[in-house]
């Protein structure tokens, strides 16, 4: 049709968006990218703080994205080292863990409300329904002892009982975090 927008069916806009072998032609592109630098060159000039919005350095660099060049980083936490201050600790918690897990005679919610906080998340889930009346050891009956760990997360401590050693798995997500049991694991032949 001559005169007419429309050429074999596509429109006139249809047609200017594309370049050869329908691909964007980029016109569009350049246009849009354009409008932002033009937007963003404007604000960066701007003087006059917005209502509630702090202008101070410190303001500025508490706000600063994850794409920031700018943005000072915290280095991350160093892992953790097995030396004798968290060898010390980790015999001492799971000393702690024993003398709280090895009492048959106390009720079962108080029994678990006063070993969970010496537990892990998933620990603390898996000895839940656990009833102390089913425990075998009554008491320690000597000092723990560490054990060789390959890592500075984990801790194996060996804990004699009256009904033999038990061995408890602890771990920590940091060199100052506390040890959490993860696994109280009874003499071999002995129940829980």
């Amino acid at each position: 049709m001559p005169g007419s927008s429309r050429t074999r069916g596509r429109s006139a806009v249809g047609r200017s968006s594309r370049a050869s072998h329908g691909r964007p032609s980029g016109v569009g592109c350049v246009g849009v990218v354009a409008v932002l630098v033009i937007t963003g060159v404007a604000s960066c000039g701007e003087t006059t703080p917005q209502r509630g919005v702090s202008r101070s350095p410190a303001a500025s660099t508490a706000a600063a994205g994850p794409n920031d060049a700018d943005a000072a980083l915290p280095a991350p936490a160093p892992p953790p080292v097995q030396d004798g201050l968290s060898g010390l600790a980790a015999v001492d918690a799971a000393a702690k863990v024993i003398r709280t897990f090895a009492r048959p005679d106390l009720p079962q919610e108080r029994w678990f409300r006063e070993l969970s906080p010496l537990l892990s998340p998933a620990a603390a889930s898996d000895y839940v329904g656990t009833d102390p009346l089913r425990v075998p050891a009554h008491r320690m009956t000597g000092p723990a002892q560490f054990l060789p760990s390959p890592s500075g997360y984990i801790a194996w401590v060996a804990v004699p009982t009256d009904v033999g050693r038990y061995t408890v798995l602890l771990s920590r997500r940091q060199q100052a975090g506390p040890w959490l049991a993860e696994r109280i694991v009874p003499p071999p032949g002995v129940g829980p």
